[in-house]
């Protein structure tokens, strides 16, 4: 009985290290790749999205896709605050290990548009109101409206972003890979990933 009990104790304490572990791991990897985003090292964070990814949009086609986004000369954007709230247990599902995490940010965005700045004219600013009422009724549509504020005085929007992310790992400890999960996106990821980790989303 005192062996059992023994055993049974050095079972719960390995678990428990290893699931610390992977969490560890999982919060570093995740990092490195938010923060290759916000560097715009577009390679890197490619090295860090999940494989299945790439089975619906080519590796390169997504590299040029992140570029054009971030790399825009008509739009600013920045990320700060950036915080992963709760990472939970991996698990092994059909020979891979998965985990869902979340984490928030504030996002920045700015428009460009040397037409209207900074104009008297009463024609350019009327136009400019109107891009300003329609961005916003995108945004709160897209994010919430108590989550969107327009800076006036910066002449941005920030948004405070709330995201699911799905993580796998080949061996559940390290090489962890991820997918953001957007608005909608669910029925793209039942194409590659077991559902039984899309229902945890």
């Amino acid at each position: 009985m005192k062996h059992i009990i023994t055993y049974v104790i050095l079972l719960a304490a390995t678990l428990t290290g290893y699931s610390q572990n992977a969490k560890k791991e999982i919060e570093t990897d995740f990092n490195t790749y938010l923060t290759a985003i916000i560097n715009k090292e577009f390679e890197t964070a490619i090295e860090y999205t999940a494989e299945g990814i790439f089975e619906l949009i080519p590796r390169e086609q997504l590299l040029v896709a992140m570029q054009s986004a971030f790399n825009s000369e008509s739009m600013n954007l920045r990320f700060d605050n950036t915080n992963i709230k709760d990472i939970n247990e991996p698990e092994l599902i059909n020979e891979k290990y998965y985990a869902t995490l979340s984490y928030s940010n504030d996002m920045y965005i700015g428009f460009v548009d040397n037409s209207v700045e900074d104009s008297e004219d009463e024609e350019l600013q009327e136009k400019k109101e109107l891009q300003q009422s329609m961005m916003l009724v995108s945004f709160y549509k897209n994010f919430g409206e108590e989550n969107v504020t327009y800076l006036e005085d910066k002449d941005q929007y920030k948004i405070s972003v709330q995201k699911r992310v799905i993580a796998e790992s080949p061996n559940g400890i390290t090489n962890w890979k991820f997918i953001v999960v957007e608005k909608n996106m669910k029925p793209i990821l039942e194409m590659f990933l077991p559902s039984e980790i899309i229902e945890k989303l």
